[in-house]
């Protein structure tokens, strides 16, 4: 039973994230057609926003090879050994679509020679595009996050550090306390904007693996992913 809520959810928040990477395409294609943002046709930023979209593209191929998967099998939790600087790679991406439309810088701060850590690839880089996204929707145009990678002890923290809106703490202590029987309500309250933070840490915690948040409103959200080597 439980096994089935899971692979509901998942399957849902799948859904919503192929919904975020058209919805990127279609912002940053009308952006090219009104020649808005000061682009010109002939201009290198033409060029890069045309990558975007061809690569924004391509990975909507990901998330329904995921859809396919869940739905014929159910949720795998087969994982394997990953490069971390990979993993940050395909992440970022998958994001650009929404970094170009509000203008956000994404700074990277990757700790050299990490070591590989073992996790389901394709699921952790729908979250990382997931916590990207909602750094850029709750930051100001031209803001900056930043995507990091180190190690800590025994583990290496994989995270998304945002300087904008911030989290209330009765919503850190809801999500803190969250169990598989709030998921479903922090999806749909997610809309547009794939998984939520509850979502997020109950597929971290699938994988052996741990989420911590720190938020201050008004200061921003720090939600950093612990794995162990």
């Amino acid at each position: 039973m439980y096994q089935n809520h899971v692979d509901q959810n998942i399957f849902n928040s799948t859904v919503h994230d192929i919904k975020n990477v058209l919805t990127g395409i279609v912002g940053i294609s009308d952006m090219v057609v009104d020649q808005k943002s000061g682009f010109n046709f002939k201009s290198d930023e033409v060029i890069d926003v045309v990558k975007t979209i061809n690569s924004s593209s391509s990975n909507l191929l990901i998330f329904l090879e995921e859809i396919l998967s869940i739905h014929n099998h159910g949720l795998q939790l087969a994982t394997n050994k990953y490069n971390v600087e990979d993993i940050v790679k395909k992440s970022i991406q998958i994001a650009q679509a929404s970094l170009l439309l509000k203008n956000v810088k994404l700074v990277r701060e990757i700790e050299e020679n990490l070591p590989q850590i073992e996790v389901a690839r394709i699921k952790l880089i729908q979250i990382l595009v997931n916590l990207i996204d909602n750094a850029v929707k709750y930051s100001d145009n031209k803001a900056k996050i930043i995507l990091y990678a180190r190690t800590s002890g025994d583990f290496v923290d994989l995270g998304v550090k945002d300087f904008g809106s911030g989290i209330t703490a009765e919503r850190l202590k809801e999500i803190a306390e969250s169990d598989q029987r709030s998921i479903s309500k922090d999806i749909d309250q997610t809309h547009s904007f794939g998984l939520g933070l509850m979502s997020v840490k109950q597929i971290v915690e699938l994988y052996h693996g741990r989420m911590i948040i720190e938020s201050q409103i008004g200061q921003g959200t720090n939600v950093c992913l612990r794995f162990l080597k």
